[in-house]
């Protein structure tokens, strides 16, 4: 199994001996025989290795073409909705009542927005999967005398497919069943829609000269680089590689950057921070909040963000003060093109409270 650069998940993967250029990834890769093996898709590149790359096998191609086939859209590899621990050491299997045969692996996380959190339960030990036993060490047999990581089993299924999982739980085995869901990361690869995995544009909003977005994958390789895990603020980097949805509407969204104007000076040091609340009111997503300014006939707009951060703005005066940082910046609406579809200007209030 191998974490897919370009897909943000881990699948079945085939190591080859020969580097894969930039321009190269798509490409069919042929046996001696003239036979297909997959196509290739990255390398690895390090100062400590070379010429070794990775090409995807025709079982994953094979799944992506039936789930198309199907579904008449790709809807992506399942996701089982917890993550796991290995249990290699004797003391924790003998703490969770695992006899001197048994063998699996413990649940540590359930995502809230997946099938698995009414199922399963924090602490569990998954033995088998499907009927196909677990070790210790998280894998499970993998054609003749090999094994692999249990994943593979799961990216064997679809979205809505069923999988059996039969678990111990304080002492007593049970057989549960766990419908599988599409992945649902709290900071995505790219921008996407809450009822779609397909990507779309950037969303901002811009008020009074400050720019919010949603943290995504992409966005931290625009700020800060390829190798934005070694250069990107550790709170959104936890966000990244850490963080669970606690509904399917959640989003993360930053404070990009300040936009010049007399009336925001002192906060022109504030960039790439986390917004919670707006005027007292959690954060869910970038709409929720545009939909707290916009609609907003208090006196002040106050923002909470991250590090204890305040930000406090004339709610009036910033209405004028954003047409004029627009026509400074040469940008031509305050809303990206999803937003605005729903805050346009016949429907702001703030228009009808100056």
């Amino acid at each position: 199994m191998q974490e897919y650069a370009h897909g943000a998940t881990e699948l079945l993967a085939v190591q080859i001996d020969a580097a894969i250029n930039p321009g190269n990834s798509g490409g069919p890769v042929f046996s001696n025989e003239g036979l297909c093996l997959g196509i290739a898709f990255q390398s690895l590149r390090d100062n400590d290795t070379e010429n070794i790359g990775y090409i995807i096998p025709t079982l994953v191609i094979e799944h992506f073409l039936t789930d198309f086939e199907m579904n008449k859209k790709y809807t992506g590899f399942p996701f089982a909705g917890f993550e796991s621990q290995r249990m290699e050491n004797p003391t924790i299997r003998r703490y969770f009542k695992m006899g001197p045969k048994y063998t699996g692996i413990l649940v540590k996380r359930i995502s809230p927005v997946s099938h698995a959190v009414e199922i399963l339960k924090i602490n569990d030990v998954i033995m088998n999967i499907d009927g196909v036993r677990v070790a210790n060490d998280g894998t499970v047999p993998f054609r003749t005398d090999e094994r692999i990581a249990a994943s593979f089993l799961i990216s064997q299924k679809y979205c809505g497919d069923k999988c059996c999982f039969h678990i111990l739980r304080d002492g007593v085995e049970m057989d549960v069943d766990v419908s599988l869901t599409q992945p649902s990361a709290l900071v995505p690869l790219q921008p996407q829609t809450e009822q779609s995995i397909q990507t779309v544009l950037p969303a901002y909003y811009i008020f009074s000269g400050f720019v919010f977005t949603v943290l995504t994958e992409q966005y931290l390789k625009s700020e800060y680089g390829d190798e934005f895990e070694c250069a990107a603020p550790v709170r959104l980097l936890e966000k990244h590689l850490y963080g669970l949805k606690s509904k399917l509407s959640h989003q993360v969204v930053v404070l990009s950057q300040v936009l010049a104007h007399n009336s925001n000076v002192g906060y022109e040091y504030l960039q790439n921070i986390q917004l919670f609340k707006c005027n007292g009111t959690e954060i869910d997503n970038l709409e929720h909040f545009v939909s707290i300014v916009e609609n907003s006939v208090d006196e002040f707009i106050r923002l909470d963000l991250d590090y204890n951060e305040i930000v406090v703005l004339d709610r009036k005066e910033g209405i004028s003060v954003t047409q004029d940082v627009l026509v400074q910046n040469s940008i031509a609406s305050p809303f990206s093109l999803e937003i605005m579809k729903k805050f346009s200007p016949k429907n702001n209030v703030n228009n009808n409270n100056v």
